[in-house]
């Protein structure tokens, strides 16, 4: 800005009368506190937040549901059918807020970094697992390399049938990064990898001053960018790669905070509180419990407080890196080490796992049909590059994780009445919900988190990940089963 913008009046905080865009309202005790304000950001949202935030994500293309901020039986917000749905209605239709290929998948699939659409073509597919076998670390996406790689490849017959998009580089010219496209590479770019990217800072300060109309230092807190991103990165990847999409969690929440200081016109202490908990909004509406307190300890595991110390620990150090590349003096509280541990617990309690088969299995399977010839040639060409790396084509499907607004207010039950199955025309990366029995309007979405097959002692046991113990109908039959056998007998 060419001037000091002027703080808000104080009326606006005595009174609520805040700008439009600041619609989360604080005392001015938690301004002036940051103990306070730390339990702002970490508390529970009020009934009439939940009702107000989901109403606006709902409102376009989701006739079909409601959010309910209490489903009853201590179980938290729930997904509400507000019309019948028929057995095999589509309920809910999903972008992720964020999400993230598994470090170790990136080896074996070429995908989007955004939506995980396999790229390149089958011989391209061949040609990455070549490259990441020679590779030592990091995955990175290095297209010259690459391409140049795919020309040892032999091509395969039919093997354009199948259509993928050609990798689009980050803007920026990292290699951390890949998309199918500019829309993808933008969207990312927006939403939290201006700040994330490798190629050095010049990236992220364009990015931010856009948003950013704040005099407070916006860039990175000390030394080099690059290698302090990186530092990070190499971190989450040999311990927990959850943190990678942690990051992008707090990266997205400083760009939308940013952008919401930049339309307030103001630089305060107070305008910078009110602008991080408008960029928190979204996270805010989720677990709130720290990863350290939140996860099952393991049954082989001696002294648990050593256990969770340990994670507690970790999550330390993933955040004092990730501070060290991207703090922001305007949004203290968001580098908070419970914050941090509250976005890692949230992931890991409701996220999605994606997963969406290879180009290269389809094509396997598909050339069993084909004249004798051409099937050999083809099975052969295959068989050729994945024998020497020692894999099936089924270890070559994308995999990931993902978290969604919406998708994660969806409650368990052993006997679910939807399930997750995208169809050929989601991404990769959506979240795609379908009835799998007739639901009438008032009633629970419902979706299994397990595997429903398992025995009631198997189920409640896989359950300890997420925290709870299932009560629903099918859990509380099986539950009196063995109790009535032995009245009865």
């Amino acid at each position: 800005m060419s001037t000091a913008a002027q703080p808000l009046p104080a009326a606006c905080f005595a009174t609520g009368n805040l700008p439009n865009f600041f619609i989360v309202p604080c005392s001015i005790a938690t301004l002036q506190q940051p103990d306070l304000r730390l339990e702002a950001l970490l508390a529970v949202p009020r009934l009439i937040e939940i009702q107000q935030y989901y109403e606006e994500v709902l409102k376009d293309n989701h006739d079909a549901i409601s959010i309910s901020p209490d489903s009853g039986q201590g179980k938290g917000k729930g997904v509400i059918a507000k019309q019948d749905l028929c057995n095999g209605d589509n309920v809910l239709r999903e972008p992720p807020l964020v999400a993230g290929q598994h470090t170790t998948n990136k080896c074996h699939a070429l995908a989007c970094s955004q939506c995980f659409q396999f790229l390149g073509s089958i011989e391209m597919q061949l040609a990455w697992c070549q490259l990441m076998a020679a590779a030592d670390g990091t995955p990175l996406y290095n297209l010259q390399a690459l391409t140049a790689l795919q020309s040892q490849v032999p091509s395969l017959p039919y093997s354009k049938q199948w259509q993928l998009p050609q990798p689009v580089p980050c803007r920026s010219g990292c290699q951390d990064e890949v998309y199918c496209s500019q829309k993808c590479a933008a969207t990312a770019w927006d939403a939290h990898h201006a700040i994330l990217c490798c190629h050095g800072s010049q990236g992220r300060e364009e990015r931010l001053s856009a948003a950013a109309s704040s005099s407070a230092e916006a860039g990175p807190s000390s030394g080099n960018h690059a290698e302090e991103m990186r530092a990070f990165q190499e971190h989450a990847n040999s311990t927990n790669d959850v943190f990678l999409v942690a990051a992008q969690a707090v990266a997205n929440t400083v760009i939308r905070a940013r952008e919401a200081l930049y339309l307030s016109g103001q630089d305060s202490k107070e305008a910078c509180w009110y602008a991080l908990l408008k960029g928190w909004q979204p996270y805010h509406m989720g677990w709130k419990k720290p990863w350290w307190q939140s996860v099952a300890c393991p049954d082989d595991v001696d002294n648990e407080q050593e256990f969770r110390q340990e994670l507690k620990d970790l999550a330390s150090d993933s955040l004092n890196l990730l501070k060290a590349a991207i703090y922001d003096e305007c949004f203290p509280a968001l580098f908070d080490l419970d914050v941090y541990g509250s976005i890692v617990g949230m992931f890991e309690l409701n996220n999605l796992g994606i997963m969406s088969p290879s180009p290269i299995q389809e094509y396997s399977e598909a050339v069993a049909d084909l004249p004798h010839a051409d099937r050999a040639a083809a099975q052969a060409g295959v068989a050729s590059v994945l024998s020497q790396l020692d894999l099936d084509t089924d270890e070559l499907c994308v995999e990931g994780t993902a978290f969604y607004a919406v998708q994660s207010c969806i409650n368990h039950s052993c006997q679910p009445n939807a399930h997750a199955l995208r169809s050929g025309d989601d991404p990769n990366s959506f979240a795609a919900i379908v009835a799998i029995q007739d639901i009438f309007a008032g009633d629970e979405v419902t979706i299994s988190y397990i595997d429903e097959s398992l025995s009631y002692e198997e189920r409640q046991e896989a359950l300890r990940d997420y925290g709870f113990v299932c009560c629903c109908p099918l859990c509380q039959q099986q539950q009196q089963y063995p109790k009535l056998q032995a009245e009865q007998g």
